[in-house]
């Protein structure tokens, strides 16, 4: 019996489960590859959409601690005032062009406090920031506002509230990695927003049925081996389940 008579006598559900199981199979290897695909469109996935609305609670959770700390956000106040204390910060919009910065409109109100009172509170005031990494804190883990900008300002805050200077704001590791996820995700980075397994899988079937939408594209030599691997896979796996289907159909079983 040749080898040809045996791959024919093989039942071609087998054939159709080792097609099948290419398909989270191949995915896994692409998942292990962070950095070797682009996807021009990932932005505009509602992955996306979701990250940034996690990402805008992160930034008005550190920008509240930076505020209370008062050690890298100074409020310029007038002589003899009382003590100011930032409340009800808000992401008014956040987002990214290029993924290279993270532009950012804060709002939020000021409270001057006298014995634990408040004595005076601020109309609506806004907060332009650009969130990008510092390439100069590599040893400092985390991200880091490195920008200045003018403040909305009304009535008699005028002259009190002039600038808003922010030093630095270093982010813990969770919030790194969401800010440094969405502006790679921007970029085209696949990896870098999240339902990332699905998008490999979906990928993969794309790639062993050679459908090729290219929305996904590997950028490397190993990422275009792997994926030309699978399609070639795929392509014989095919073959093999019809001819199967087509020797037992001739009644040779």
């Amino acid at each position: 019996m040749t080898i040809a008579d045996r791959l024919s006598k093989v039942h071609p559900v087998a054939y159709l489960m080792i097609y099948l199981l290419c398909i989270p199979s191949f995915a896994v290897f692409y998942i292990l590859l962070p950095g070797e695909f682009y996807a021009p469109y990932a932005k505009l996935e509602s992955a996306a959409e979701s990250d940034l609305a996690r990402l805008s609670k992160y930034l008005e959770s550190a920008f509240q601690k930076l505020a209370d700390q008062q050690h890298s956000l100074h409020v310029p106040v007038p002589e003899g005032s009382s003590p100011t204390v930032i409340r009800g910060v808000s992401v008014r919009s956040a987002g990214s062009l290029d993924g290279s910065q993270l532009d950012v409109h804060f709002t939020f109100w000021l409270e001057n406090r006298r014995d634990g009172a408040v004595s005076q509170s601020s109309p609506l005031m806004h907060l332009y920031l650009v969130i990008r990494s510092d390439e100069h804190a590599e040893s400092r883990e985390g991200w880091i506002w490195n920008t200045r900008r003018d403040a909305t300002r009304k009535g008699e805050y005028d002259e009190a509230y002039d600038k808003w200077d922010i030093h630095e704001l270093v982010f813990p590791y969770e919030e790194y990695t969401v800010i440094g996820g969405y502006l790679a995700g921007t970029k085209g980075d696949p990896a870098g927003l999240s339902g990332h397994w699905v998008r490999m899988a979906y990928f993969s079937a794309i790639v062993i049925t050679t459908v090729g939408f290219g929305d996904i594209v590997p950028m490397t030599n190993i990422a275009r081996g792997l994926v030309g691997l699978e399609a070639i896979c795929g392509v014989m796996i095919a073959g093999l389940f019809l001819n199967a289907v087509a020797y037992r159909a001739s009644g040779k079983t």
